[in-house]
């Protein structure tokens, strides 16, 4: 999709596209879209689109710890933040490998935009005595931790939140220090032939029917549309977002995660 966004007008066909914000910016820079007003985005908040209309986002999935239960009822609960997550202590983590997964690395980059890259990495670096395991996979963090493998599992809300309605022994919790979120939008391309039912489409996409038909079928994302239910935890407290922008390139995100590798995965000593 990110090579999509950057293709001549001749070379690509389509109505709209759903997609990260980092590929959705990459088409606003490309000027790919074409502004899409009406009330309902007009009443999003301004963090989840762009200024001029040119793209909205859709849903989002925060990043969360997944505790197994019976380490929750421990020390389990005095870990609710980053910051208390990499503290000392003999509690074991999985989390997903950067590199292998995308939504994975999101973290990452959320980590290096508020933080910047020394303090980002570094703070990794300090979380990696807990960690037991890099998965290759979005959801084996969850899984692991809702099958008492591990003590914390660092994971998506969507995830996270299947195994809690399946009644597994967990508890979900939102950093209360803020955490990253993986945000994805709709924009209409300006090849579209069918200007007025894109539009239409994406009204739907960003209703609250919308938003209960995906629930109903064990989707479970934050969505932008304020009239649906915020996202809460499993001690009912609200998702504390990063004030990220993306507009990640795709050169910058492979050097980051070069440097992860060889300063924070594979580095030898201390």
């Amino acid at each position: 999709m990110a090579v999509r966004m950057t293709l001549s007008e001749a070379d690509r066909t389509g109505d709209i596209v759903l997609t990260s914000r980092d590929n959705l910016h990459i088409g606003e820079k490309y000027g790919q879209f074409i502004p899409v007003l009406s009330e309902g985005i007009d009443e999003i908040s301004n963090r989840f689109k762009q200024p001029d209309g040119l793209w909205v986002g859709t849903w989002y999935d925060p990043v969360v710890f997944v505790q197994n239960s019976q380490f929750y009822n421990g020390e389990g609960r005095y870990i609710n933040t980053w910051h208390s997550l990499a503290m000392p202590g003999d509690w074991t983590v999985v989390m997903t490998d950067f590199v292998a997964a995308r939504g994975a690395a999101n973290i990452l980059y959320g980590f290096v935009e508020t933080r910047g890259e020394a303090e980002g990495l570094q703070y990794f670096l300090m979380l990696k005595p807990h960690v037991v395991q890099y998965a290759k996979f979005l959801t084996t963090p969850v899984r692991l931790a809702a099958l008492g493998e591990t003590d914390i599992g660092i994971g998506n809300y969507s995830d996270a939140h299947q195994y809690e309605e399946h009644k597994y022994p967990l508890k979900v919790i939102f950093p209360l220090d803020g955490t990253p979120y993986y945000l994805t939008g709709t924009a209409v391309l300006k090849s579209t032939k069918n200007k007025e039912e894109s539009e239409r489409f994406i009204k739907w996409l960003l209703s609250k029917q919308t938003a209960q038909f995906l629930q109903s079928n064990d989707m479970y994302f934050g969505f932008t549309n304020p009239e649906v239910a915020h996202l809460t935890d499993s001690l009912g407290r609200e998702a504390v977002l990063l004030e990220t922008k993306g507009d990640y390139t795709e050169e910058g995100k492979k050097r980051l995660l070069n440097d992860w590798i060889s300063q924070v995965r594979f580095r030898k000593g201390n």
